[in-house]
């Protein structure tokens, strides 16, 4: 059974960027546009799963105050008047 997976809805920007739709404070339950891969149909994940592109990324569990500030002024840039300061304990299963 996944556990922890999330089926994020995403929109690429013409600028390269890419945008994760939805807000993990809301949690990401069966309801809303990104959801929790459990909800899914077993089959269609498994496809899913094997389908998909494949890509390696790397969190920084500790970031330096430097990159927090520069990323913050990015997403301010980025999201303009919806823009909120992100806070750093943000729990992204809902909790």
């Amino acid at each position: 059974m996944p556990i922890g997976e999330v089926y994020r809805l995403y929109f690429l920007l013409q600028n390269g960027s890419v945008y994760l739709d939805d807000d993990p404070w809301l949690g990401f339950g069966p309801e809303r546009p990104a959801y929790q891969t459990v909800y899914m149909n077993d089959d269609e994940l498994c496809q899913f799963k094997h389908d998909w592109l494949k890509t390696t990324v790397t969190i920084e569990f500790n970031p330096s105050a430097a990159r927090v500030r520069l990323a913050n002024q990015r997403q301010r840039y980025r999201r303009g008047k919806a823009y909120r300061v992100q806070d750093r304990k943000c729990s992204v299963n809902g909790g």
